[in-house]
């Protein structure tokens, strides 16, 4: 839904997406999905996803059941070239020159990812309940390698690297029962969110190599060949200094509780208008914070 609703949440900016898990199907199901690849920029063969299906419904259709199991591992990486411009005076004439340009090499490799999800429900001609569940956690690791070649001040080489892990964890549960009497739609929910961002290891290390670059007044000339204008002596180690060593961890956690309630009457007022009645209630809490929104008509 791109625009906000009188039958939706108040804070709603730029739309919201519904979300419906899929219910067990008339006939029994069982599907199983294996596959790999090949990722270029790793060169690694590795990437193996699994996932388990299986979907049945019972005592004459009645009660549905559907589950999902999910596993996958795997290698991917970005290679980035950014590049910064200034305006200087060329040959007495304005022109734009590269200010500074960086190359990143980024190594990320996904340990594991596992997801599950369960939904039961039960389903007759004027009454259904739905029972969903889903959980995800994914730990991965990230490397990322830079140089920085730049002018301001003096000319420099920076090398970086940064060891990263990370691990995310989604749970969600929702509870909602639909009722069809004398004309009327009553449909109410209840609902748990929960994620966690655990970032508990992060390292990196910045060497410099001052006058690396070649003392030219203007870098007139394209960010690819900056490396090229490196001084031929190569990287020395000697002529380092240490410019930055940093490890940090941050951690995330965030839990929602939410209700609805709604009254949904259609009726007509003239053979050629309709005009749907919708009225409900919602409360939220999270994180020790209040939100009531009012009755609407919709």
């Amino acid at each position: 839904t791109k625009s906000a609703m009188a039958d939706q949440e108040a804070d709603v900016l730029g739309g919201t997406v519904n979300l419906i898990m899929k219910e067990a199907p008339e006939k029994p199901i069982l599907n199983i999905l294996t596959q790999n690849g090949y990722n270029t920029l790793s060169e690694s063969y590795m990437n193996p996803k699994v996932i388990l299906n299986a979907g049945k419904r019972f005592y004459h259709n009645l009660i549905g059941v559907f589950a999902q199991l999910s596993f996958e591992r795997g290698y991917s990486g970005t290679d980035r070239m950014d590049a910064n411009y200034s305006e200087e005076i060329v040959g007495g004439r304005k022109k734009m020159v590269v200010e500074s340009m960086s190359l990143n090499d980024i190594d990320t490799f996904m340990k594991d990812r596992v997801g599950a999800s369960l939904v039961v429900d039960y389903s007759t001609s004027t009454t259904k309940v739905k029972f969903s569940n889903f959980f995800s956690t994914k730990d991965s690791r990230n490397t990322t390698r830079q140089a920085i070649y730049q002018k301001s001040g003096s000319i420099d080489n920076i090398h970086s690297i940064n060891f990263e892990r990370n691990n995310i964890t989604v749970l969600n549960n929702a509870l909602k029962i639909e009722h069809y009497i004398s004309g009327y739609k009553l449909d109410a929910s209840v609902a748990h969110a929960y994620s966690k961002n655990d970032y508990p290891d992060g390292v990196g290390i910045s060497i410099e190599d001052r006058g690396a670059m070649e003392d030219l007044a203007f870098w007139d000339f394209p960010p690819v060949e900056v490396p090229k204008h490196a001084s031929s002596r190569g990287y020395n180690l000697n002529g380092c200094v240490a410019r930055n060593i940093n490890k940090e961890f941050k951690y995330n956690e965030s839990r929602q509780y939410s209700t609805q309630f709604n009254i949904q009457k259609k009726f007509s007022i003239t053979d050629w208008l309709a005009i749907d009645l919708k009225m409900g209630g919602k409360y939220k809490h999270q994180s020790k914070k209040f939100d009531k929104t009012f009755y609407t008509i919709h």
